[in-house]
């Protein structure tokens, strides 16, 4: 279509619906407002299905350098060993980690007015069901009468077999 085409067609894009100013959205909360607007209804929950692929394509990268470099092990034992740690616990070393095969389940997300403030709430559930297990090795150190009079090796393998939780954010609007 040309220039000249344009000008001379009828057609006319729609105005957004505009809410005069009135006693009752003034009396509303934004988050009120924007989610009226925008047409969203809290009722029904949000697909994730593209989360869902987004978060297992990071995972299924991070399982893979795991079997060849130990990538992972390395950056949860420098989390672990960074950082303020009491004088009486030894250096943390990771001896185990295994992240399973499966992969987290985000659904039924949902957007709802937290406040009267404006503040809107992000809700969204996660299911896990896999075996995830870490284990490390420390030494509890005993500092008294003098430092490290006595070491106390600790070898700790904690696993998990679910997971379920909400995610709750809230976000403002202003």
């Amino acid at each position: 279509m040309l220039l000249e085409d344009v000008k001379k067609t009828n057609l006319k894009r729609p105005l957004p619906i505009s809410t005069p100013l009135n006693t009752k959205t003034a009396s509303s909360s934004p988050a009120s407002i924007i989610l009226s607007k925008t047409l969203y209804d809290p009722a029904s929950p949000e697909s994730t299905a593209w989360l869902n692929v987004l978060f297992a394509q990071t995972i299924y990268q991070y399982r893979n350098d795991a079997k060849t470099d130990n990538r992972l092990v390395h950056i949860v034992d420098k989390i672990l060993n960074s950082g303020v740690r009491p004088n009486f616990v030894g250096p943390i070393e990771v001896t185990r980690l295994d992240i399973g095969e499966e992969f987290p389940i985000f659904k039924n997300a949902r957007i709802r007015p937290a406040d009267a403030l404006g503040k809107m709430r992000v809700e969204v559930d996660c299911d896990y069901s896999d075996h995830i297990t870490l284990g490390i090795d420390t030494q509890i150190l005993l500092n008294w009468p003098k430092p490290k009079i006595a070491v106390l090796p600790i070898s700790l393998v904690i696993s998990v077999i679910k997971f379920s939780a909400t995610n709750i954010d809230n976000a403002a609007t202003k």
